[in-house]
């Protein structure tokens, strides 16, 4: 059977390979905030809580670099696959090793980044909350834990701060990584086998929902390796340095022949669809109902846990009517803060 070679690429064709690894990881954290919690809630009150805690510190290391070794071992495999499948969405054809160890390569080293900072967050955090718990009188020491448990899961297990000082939570910033990783694959197996044949220009569609950074591209042609008539077109190189593809783009580029008719910049208007700041507002709701996730299994007992349960729903409800009166897709992968359907790793801490 003759290879059908891809007409256009979009990060989109990447959409959903990345799901085990973001659920690994998200089941680490949830499983980790859930222990936290048991381990803490045991003997609250007594008088040797804060000395029994203390003990436990040099174990709970131990037991984290331990998991998070395993969580490392069993994602290796399935970022590789991920890499692959989406280079060969884009090139319409099964990458070499070197192809897929070349676009997996920054993805790695970004991960292994995080995975090295995971143990030491999470003992770093409950050294503070121990230390909140025995400055607090014992009585009043449940109510001091759960706000610091809280804050915690508030922001999530923060394995990575950035170039600016920012923490990123463990689930969004793999998400971002794997799903920008995989996106750039389908575009670099599509535009591999453009630079190869024709005049190696393609063309920028128009999206429903363009945020700033990418909408000056809309509608422009690029090369994508030099030729006689790529002269007079910026690089997509340029493009991406200056903002198409960034993460979560679901721009499409189509190849495109000279003699075709341009589409100039900004001729479409009123697309159908909804606008940049309802897609961010999706985000925002959905990052709510992640937070109450969290601490629903950061609930030092049974009432913290119920109030959590309602939070997310409440969320969970404004989710739907936002997405209903927008138009929006709605998708609960983003909305999970835990893995239900995929067996977790099993946690050193016990779980």
């Amino acid at each position: 059977m003759a290879e059908v070679f891809p007409s256009a690429a979009s990060p989109a064709q990447a959409d959903g390979l990345g799901i085990p690894i973001v659920q690994l990881h998200t089941s680490w954290e949830t499983t980790t905030l859930r222990l936290m919690a048991v381990r803490l809630a045991d003997g609250l009150g007594d008088d040797d809580w804060p000395a029994r805690q203390a003990a436990h510190l040099a174990q709970i290391r131990r037991d984290l670099d331990a998991t998070v070794a395993q969580l490392a071992e069993t994602a290796g495999p399935q970022i590789v696959t991920a890499i692959r499948t989406a280079y060969e969405r884009g090139a319409g054809q099964t990458p070499t090793v070197r192809q897929v160890q070349r676009s997996s390569g920054r993805l790695v080293d970004a991960l292994q980044t995080l995975w090295r900072g995971l143990p030491g967050a999470v003992v770093r955090a409950w050294r503070r909350i121990v230390a909140r718990g025995r400055a607090a009188r014992p009585d009043v020491r449940p109510v001091v834990v759960q706000r610091e448990l809280n804050r915690v899961a508030d922001h999530g297990v923060t394995g990575h701060r950035d170039g600016h000082g920012r923490a990123h939570a463990v689930g969004p910033y793999v998400r971002t990584l794997v799903d920008t990783a995989a996106g750039n694959a389908v575009i670099d197996g599509f535009t591999n086998r453009i630079a190869d044949v024709g005049d190696g220009l393609v063309v920028v569609t128009y999206s429903p929902i363009p945020c700033p950074l990418c909408r000056p591209w809309e509608g422009r042609v690029l090369s994508v390796r030099e030729s006689p008539s790529a002269a007079a077109y910026a690089s997509l190189a340029e493009a991406r340095d200056g903002g198409l593809f960034h993460p979560n783009c679901h721009h499409t580029i189509r190849e495109f022949v000279p003699g075709e008719v341009e589409l100039p910049p900004n001729s479409i208007r009123n697309r159908p669809g909804a606008d940049y700041d309802a897609s961010q507002r999706q985000r925002a709701l959905e990052r709510h109902v992640r937070r109450w996730a969290r601490r629903e299994a950061a609930a030092l007992d049974d009432v913290a846990r119920a109030l959590a349960r309602r939070k997310v729903r409440y969320w969970q409800s404004e989710l739907r009517q936002h997405v209903a009166a927008q138009g929006l897709q709605r998708s609960r992968q983003r909305e999970r803060a835990d893995f239900r359907r995929t067996p977790s790793v099993r946690h050193a801490l016990g779980g």
